[in-house]
């Protein structure tokens, strides 16, 4: 039987941050997940004008790779993602869908903060604090895989994130009912 989730590196991602998303969602879910080989950007996503990459169309592009095998794929991309009714996204997967994708584009990145600014012992904080977010959007984007959807309890990865200060109070964790949910997923697709 094949593992449930399959990472794609799409373009330039760092191994570190792969391995960080994996074991994240192998520990929280108790899924096996791979880290298939990179991928090239798709191309035809790119949006010249908003100089972003389309989520909609990385999706499909992914759901139409018949050499995966896994249940489901999440595409991790380096570059700015948006859905034409959003400036931009952390991410996007289709509802009980195959496949989803999520950018680490913003991810390093605080709203108006001035690098100059920032303390020695902050320095290291912005490469651990990315992987620990990207690992948050790779949780809610499996979630929405398996069907759930955005949860009302702010204490839940389920929950709607707007922008990084929102993404920095999620928890890395699911809530009981999310949980719950997940694991009738898991056995109907069993």
């Amino acid at each position: 039987m094949s593992p449930a989730v399959a990472l794609v590196p799409m373009g330039q991602v760092p191994g570190m941050t792969l391995k960080v998303i994996a074991g994240n969602i192998a520990g929280c879910l108790d899924l096996v997940v791979d880290i298939l080989p990179g991928v090239p950007l798709h191309q035809t996503a790119f949006h010249p004008s908003r100089d972003q990459y389309n989520a909609a169309v990385i999706i499909e592009y992914l759901e139409s790779m018949e050499n995966i095998a896994h249940g489901k794929i999440l595409g991790i991309l380096g570059v700015d993602l948006f859905l034409p009714i959003f400036t931009h996204v952390f991410g996007d997967a289709r509802m009980g869908g195959r496949a989803g994708a999520m950018s680490l584009f913003r991810l390093s990145r605080r709203p108006n903060e001035n690098p100059l600014k920032i303390s020695a012992s902050e320095m290291l904080r912005p490469e651990n604090l990315a992987m620990e977010r990207g690992a948050k959007v790779a949780l809610h984007e499996i979630g929405h895989l398996f069907s759930l959807i955005h949860c009302s309890d702010p204490e839940c990865v389920m929950h709607f994130s707007g922008g990084i200060d929102h993404l920095d109070r999620l928890p890395l964790y699911f809530c009981k009912s999310c949980l719950r949910k997940l694991h009738a997923a898991f056995s109907a697709s069993a």
